[in-house]
């Protein structure tokens, strides 16, 4: 997102180390994204499954990533956690937001008492 509004990945994280990223989007183009915000000699945890992984050795040698990866259950996994979500009535708090919306979406990562996670539809 730093890049659609002309920001260095530094300018949008520099309050943080960065020392890893959890890379859970299938979009291609999240994935160079992704890489610039994590610090040298960090650590590049890949979750999702994108259709295809493109990305330049200078990304990784010369920023010394490490590469990691993650596949935490299947289908079947998904369908027994679902129902057993619906079964004890357990939900998820996530607050969506359009893409016309990402500013309120940012701003509301930094409120006091926020809690859950923040989607952007697209």
């Amino acid at each position: 997102m730093a890049r659609m509004v002309g920001l260095a990945p530094t300018e949008v994280c520099s309050d943080y180390p960065n020392l890893a990223v959890i890379f859970t989007a299938d979009a291609e183009p999240a994935l160079g994204y992704a890489i610039d915000v994590v610090r040298l000699h960090g650590i590049f945890v890949l979750v999702a499954r994108p259709p295809k992984l493109t990305f330049t050795f200078v990304d990784f040698i010369f920023k010394d990533l490490t590469v990691v990866g993650s596949l935490r259950g299947n289908e079947k996994d998904l369908a027994e956690t679902v129902d057993l979500c619906v079964k004890h009535g357990i939900k998820s708090d996530a607050k969506c937001f359009r893409m016309e919306e990402h500013e309120k979406m940012v701003d509301s990562v930094y409120e006091e008492g926020r809690t859950g996670k923040r989607v952007m539809v697209m």
